[in-house]
């Protein structure tokens, strides 16, 4: 038979108002109780009935985060440091992925509207929130990252990486490069705008007209990067700038899987990650962790004070 809230608290020696204000986060209880409920609730093997606790208390505990690629290391850390803000104040996570595809985010969002989220943190793939807005749930706080949406009302917390890329690609002219490639995101994305405009103006401080033959659009996936480097390669570029991680790991595939030696054959600017420690490459580091943390305290925050006024805030990537 399976163990009911009263065994607990009779096992903890407490009441089950106690119990209760403790399960459902509905009251003040002592460390020294919740210890004891905790350990009641492990010796029991008591499980909570999830669907009752949600029609009792219209709240489900659970924040969603949805990102177009979760196999990107970016996307992957910068979840990691949003769960572990979450995790202080008993939330868990739902993560999705849109595969960059704006259909499939449409559809996770209306899944999340019909209430198995308290929250949304989301890297969209819409350029513009009039054009979201249909699918946003309209109960519930939904903090925006990475991404800046046009006529958006939300809470954004985004990063800019155009200093570093400035710096990037000043460092290659000085040292006589020319050719100097670019492997875009998709084009009508905030990030891909302003990284290209970094690219674009860099060059042209340095007296080189940018080639639009050398600049890719892509879809931000690990193919990508590897098929585009090898037509920057063949199109005779001596060094690269790469605008994501997944990419970034992608271009250098391709070079390391052809001979070319990295840093030498052909020098990639992109996006830090532990993989590429033993690569001589330029390496921009994305602020993924006060990113996430900064997301989780805002979803935390609204949802304790849903008037709160509109927070956009934008971190600084440094170049390492």
């Amino acid at each position: 038979m399976k163990a009911t809230i009263k065994d607990v608290a009779k096992y903890a020696g407490v009441s089950t108002a106690t119990v209760s204000r403790m399960l459902n986060h509905t009251g003040t209880v002592s460390a020294q109780t919740q210890q004891r409920i905790s350990e009641a609730i492990e010796a029991l093997d008591f499980q909570l009935n999830s669907r009752a606790q949600i029609f009792k208390t219209g709240k489900t505990n659970a924040i969603a985060v949805v990102v177009p690629d979760i196999s990107n290391p970016f996307f992957a850390c910068v979840i990691h440091e949003i769960e572990s803000v979450l995790n202080q104040h008993n939330y868990t996570l739902m993560i999705a992925s849109t595969e960059e595809t704006r259909e499939r985010e449409a559809q996770i969002l209306r899944y999340i509207s019909k209430g198995s989220a308290d929250g949304v943190i989301l890297a969209s793939a819409f350029q513009d929130y009039q054009d979201l807005k249909p699918f946003i749930p309209g109960d519930i706080p939904v903090v925006f990252f990475d991404r800046k949406l046009r006529n958006c009302p939300h809470d954004t917390v985004t990063e800019s990486d155009t200093p570093a890329i400035r710096k990037a690609i000043k460092g290659l002219t000085e040292k006589g490069h020319r050719r100097i490639g670019c492997i875009a995101g998709l084009p009508w994305l905030s990030t891909t705008a302003d990284r290209v405009l970094a690219y674009r103006t860099s060059l042209d401080a340095a007296g080189i007209g940018p080639d639009e033959s050398l600049i890719f659009y892509a879809s931000s996936m690990h193919d990508d990067g590897y098929a585009f480097a090898r037509q920057l390669d063949e199109a005779g570029c001596t060094a690269i700038l790469i605008v994501s991680n997944s990419m970034t790991r992608g271009g250098l595939s391709y070079l390391l899987e052809h001979g070319k030696q990295p840093g030498k054959d052909m020098i990639v600017a992109g996006y830090h990650n532990p993989d590429f420690l033993n690569i001589d490459m330029i390496r921009i580091q994305m602020p993924y962790q006060d990113l996430g943390r900064k997301a989780g305290e805002f979803v935390l925050e609204r949802l304790q004070d849903p008037e709160l006024p509109v927070r956009q805030i934008e971190l600084t990537a440094p170049l390492l």
